[in-house]
């Protein structure tokens, strides 16, 4: 037996092959072969691009034709790495620096993306400059002043502008009872509580933007040194920008759709109250049991492409209500809302049908704006139509929650009140009061004709102020004080509300421990 055959043996066929001169491995070997391999295909695609006639004809090559298409299957055939043509030009501008060639395919490829970007616009779809102008344009880069700034620059001529907001310093006061309904003007027999100055309430000015800080101007409020901020009312948001009517308008018919689909495809979670309210993104599920995931937006079973649509679109309502909040509300109020999020480690925004992440697009002046990498904000968000609430608390996580009107129309003077509500069940009467029914009925009250733009403003019970809303209104509040809106009478607003709801955050809690669904009494978060 020679040598080799005695290796042979004692390594087995698999193994390697000891010599003279060393080990060589088989992976060693493979990996060689295909290391000379594609230094040969690079050589010789090289060598097939190294071609006068063809840098000229380069020059009448249409980008997108077949051409251009012909050349890079051509050149695939020898370079099997090279599948498009972004790849072609840039294997040619890195082994052919500098030359006539390179020349020609950095002119091939100024057309490709030139016919690359009128396509895009063709077709509908913003282009990376477009997109950088509507961020830019909105105010939607930069982030908001902080209180300190603020205060500084009261004496400043801009006052009371979205930059510049007024303050005003002011203490809680005993509010109204809690269920209490609140309204503009005494028009209904019923017992609202009247929202107006005689009865203590500040009303600023409707295109005035304000913050309501704790104390006075000599003796404030702080808390670990820090300003309390009790409420922020920006009105006139994007007012005077060139994407101002385009977002509200698009954001106005997303609402609209998801409002008007509210009673057949989607879940009203308000139903027994004034106007209507849809949640999307996570919830807690039931009210008497603790189950966290994405909420069942749809009571039908739609096509998944419908779902899909709807849900991409309230998304993209939501990451905007998140990006104006955090460009426009004052960087303090910012700062607190973030460090709430991070203690609560709740997912992004996302659907049954669409999963949490980033991302988000619209359509606004013809084009759809697609913003793959920007931030949806928080994992819930409401969507509501004409919906007034009576004094009430929220349970929530964050110390503020954020409300903005993307549209308000005001009441038709001549269009009549809605009827009142008439209760023709038959009930037994005592004594006392059928005697009391024989007596001559009291004279009717003296009834004030309804709010002439229609209600529906906001209202802090226990500062004592109304908002004024209308489109482009911007409002952060504390929850857990009494606050609501003004009885609605002919108004059409339409709202996207953040509201951090507890329970979201607890059933979320509940189900980091494993246990998915914990059974409890309970009334459902809001409106307590």
């Amino acid at each position: 037996m020679g040598m080799a055959d005695r290796q042979r043996e004692h390594h087995g066929n698999g193994g390697s092959i000891t010599g003279t001169t060393g080990t060589i491995s088989p992976i060693t070997t493979m990996v060689d072969n295909k290391s000379a391999a594609k230094a040969r295909a690079q050589q010789e695609a090289k060598a097939f691009l190294d071609d006068p006639i063809l840098a000229q004809n380069l020059y009448s090559f249409d980008p997108q034709g077949p051409e251009a298409a012909r050349l890079v299957q051509s050149v695939q055939s020898i370079h099997s790495k090279i599948t498009s043509l972004d790849a072609l030009i840039d294997f040619v501008l890195r082994m052919h620096p500098n030359t006539p060639i390179a020349t020609a395919f950095e002119d091939l490829r100024a057309r490709f993306r030139a016919a690359k970007a009128a396509s895009k616009a063709q077709s509908g779809v913003a282009s990376h400059r477009e997109k950088r102008h509507f961020i830019n344009s909105s105010g939607l880069r930069g982030h908001g002043r902080s209180i300190e700034e603020i205060i500084a620059s009261q004496d400043h001529p801009n006052v009371g502008s979205v930059t510049n907001p007024r303050i005003i310093w002011r203490e809680r006061m005993e509010p109204v009872g809690l269920h209490t309904n609140l309204a503009d003007t005494k028009c209904r027999q019923e017992d609202d509580h009247i929202v107006n100055e005689d009865n203590g309430y500040l009303i600023p000015n409707p295109d005035e933007s304000f913050i309501i800080l704790a104390g006075t101007a000599s003796k404030p409020a702080k808390k670990d040194g820090n300003y309390i901020i009790e409420l922020v009312a920006l009105q006139g948001v994007l007012s005077g920008e060139e994407f101002a009517e385009p977002i509200y308008e698009w954001m106005s018919t997303v609402i609209g759709t998801v409002i008007g689909v509210a009673v057949t495809e989607r879940g009203d979670v308000r139903p027994k109250h004034d106007g209507l309210m849809v949640q999307a993104g996570y919830n807690a599920g039931p009210r008497h049991a603790h189950v966290f995931g994405p909420a069942k937006s749809f009571k039908k079973n739609l096509d998944q492409t419908t779902m899909i649509e709807h849900d991409e679109d309230v998304i993209s309502v939501m990451a905007l209500t998140w990006a104006m909040f955090r460009s426009f509300m004052p960087s303090d109020l910012v700062e607190i809302v973030d460090g709430h999020l991070a203690d609560a480690g709740l997912p992004k925004f996302g659907t049954r049908n669409v999963e949490s992440g980033d991302g988000h697009r619209l359509t606004a002046k013809g084009k759809e704006y697609n913003f793959a990498g920007s931030d949806r904000g928080p994992c819930e968000i409401i969507l509501s139509q004409d919906y007034s609430a009576w004094a009430h608390t929220d349970k929530c996580y964050a110390e503020f929650c954020i409300d903005w009107t993307v549209k308000r129309v005001d009441r038709d003077p001549n269009a009549p009140l809605d009827p009142p509500r008439v209760n023709d069940t038959p009930t037994i009467q005592t004594r006392a009061q059928a005697l009391r029914a024989e007596l001559p009925p009291p004279p009717p009250p003296v009834l004030d004709p309804p709010p002439a733009d229609g209600g529906g403003h906001f209202v802090d019970c226990e500062l004592k102020i109304k908002v004024p809303v209308s489109t482009g209104t911007f409002v952060a509040f504390r929850p857990k004080g009494l606050h609501g809106t003004t009885k609605i009478f002919g108004a059409t607003i339409r709202q996207s509300t953040i509201s951090f709801a507890s329970r979201i955050l607890d059933a979320f809690q509940v189900a980091q421990q494993g246990v998915m669904v914990q059974k409890k009494e309970g009334a459902g978060e809001g409106n307590n």
